[in-house]
């Protein structure tokens, strides 16, 4: 089974960490934040993340409380490829997001930020842990 075949289906975020260029770890929508990924047969995907603040009404322009973007997605080598044509964050239309893929178990899986398509690499990196949701 592929990368691609194992990641179908809906996923529950268990936990996202932020490792900064000095090694330090934070938690961008505290160790509260929730978030659900999908990916589909038909190749496409949608991603949501949110947080407590956002269900609360909180307004916060200086760290966005809910993010979300859909598009085709695609898996080469070990990297899922997110092509995003849907976005809360403007600025992430038309890119290409890229995840390294690293299974925790057949139902555990951690996503690593890399630098989008063409961009410079990261000063930091983002470790999203997604366990798969149980079948209704």
């Amino acid at each position: 089974m592929t990368d691609a075949d194992r990641l179908l289906g809906s996923w529950t975020l268990v936990s996202w960490t932020r490792t900064g260029a000095d090694g330090s770890i934070s938690y961008p929508h505290t160790e509260a934040g929730t978030g659900r990924l999908i990916y589909s047969p038909q190749g496409r995907m949608c991603g949501f993340l949110m947080a407590p603040d956002h269900a609360q009404g909180v307004k916060n322009d200086a760290s966005p409380l809910f993010v979300g973007y859909s598009g085709r997605f695609e898996v080469i080598d070990g990297i899922a490829n997110h092509h995003v044509d849907f976005a809360v964050d403007v600025r992430m239309l038309a890119k290409v997001l890229r995840r390294r893929i690293e299974w925790l178990s057949d139902d555990t899986v951690r996503l690593h930020t890399l630098a989008a398509a063409g961009a410079a690499d990261r000063d930091s990196s983002h470790q999203l842990t997604w366990r798969r949701d149980a079948a209704i």
